[in-house]
């Protein structure tokens, strides 16, 4: 109904994709995989924000309008977006999640988010590290809920808001 309603610019709504064959790379792509200029992090880095800046929030009616799903989707997104510094949040459910967690730099920014999403929905991330260039980002939303049935971590009418550096990094509320 709310997809009649709202007119969706389908040329910004394409997934985020890999632009290269990451299994196809020669030895030499691999050595220089990291190099500025010459390597692919950093180009990969910057076309993910160039999409990102591209789209609009019309995104937001791609997501199944079930309130576990779209608040587990809201707080998984927002401490990607937080500890990416993304030119904004309007991820897709058909991104893939690696793409999400991409960083141009060799810090342990992508460990420690991934680390923070396994903590706050007490999940282990280990069992899809197999597939872990082709899970979307709805994807792995489905497998935080389907783990998070059991211990009822997540209910219909929570909502998880990040906040400043200087205190607890998550407040739970319920509205």
């Amino acid at each position: 109904i709310l997809m009649n309603l709202v007119k969706i610019n389908k040329k910004n709504l394409i997934p985020l994709n890999f632009p290269i064959n990451l299994d196809n790379l020669t030895f030499f792509q691999k050595l220089l995989f990291g190099f500025p200029i010459v390597g692919y992090q950093e180009k990969i880095f910057k076309m993910i924000n160039r999409t990102l800046k591209n789209r609009d929030n019309s995104y937001i009616y791609l997501w199944e309008q079930n309130s576990i799903k779209l608040n587990t989707m809201k707080s998984v997104w927002e401490i990607i977006a937080y500890n990416f510094q993304w030119t904004n949040n309007y991820f897709l459910p058909n991104d893939l999640f690696a793409l999400l967690t991409w960083n141009k730099y060799w810090d342990c920014t992508t460990e420690d988010t991934l680390l923070e999403i396994e903590d706050k929905f007490k999940i282990d991330f280990t069992n899809i590290f197999n597939r872990w260039s082709k899970i979307t980002y709805e994807g792995v939303i489905e497998f935080i809920i389907r783990d998070n049935k059991e211990e009822k971590n997540i209910s219909s009418d929570t909502v998880f808001h990040h906040q400043s550096q200087d205190s607890s990094p998550w407040v739970k509320t319920n509205p």
